[in-house]
């Protein structure tokens, strides 16, 4: 589902959690970090994603990163991030998937 469908389903209570998948700016997740009846949770075995899925980054947020005014998060939180990937059909023209640089 969408971002914003994510949040109505976490503000509605018909969903307990969702994973965003964009950046905090996005209008979605800005709504989700500031509403006080959502929690933003860390991922606490972050460092084993990363071991284990070499294209998995664990990404620290300070305390007040997201909100300085507001201190958002009110703790350290660690999430998870990926590079970008893209999947294709076996007959997508080579020059389309040849890696770049």
């Amino acid at each position: 589902m969408s971002n914003s469908a994510a949040l109505h389903a976490l503000q509605s209570g018909e969903v307990n959690a969702a994973i965003f998948v964009d950046g905090a700016r996005n209008e979605a997740v800005w709504t989700a970090l500031h509403d006080p009846k959502l929690k933003l949770m860390s991922f606490e075995r972050a460092d084993a994603y990363h071991r284990l899925f070499p294209y998995i980054t664990k990404v620290t947020l300070p305390p007040g990163v997201i909100d300085f005014a507001q201190n958002i998060p009110k703790t350290e939180i660690a999430l998870i991030a990926t590079k970008a990937m893209l999947a294709s059909r076996d007959g997508l023209h080579p020059a389309l998937a040849a890696p770049s640089g």
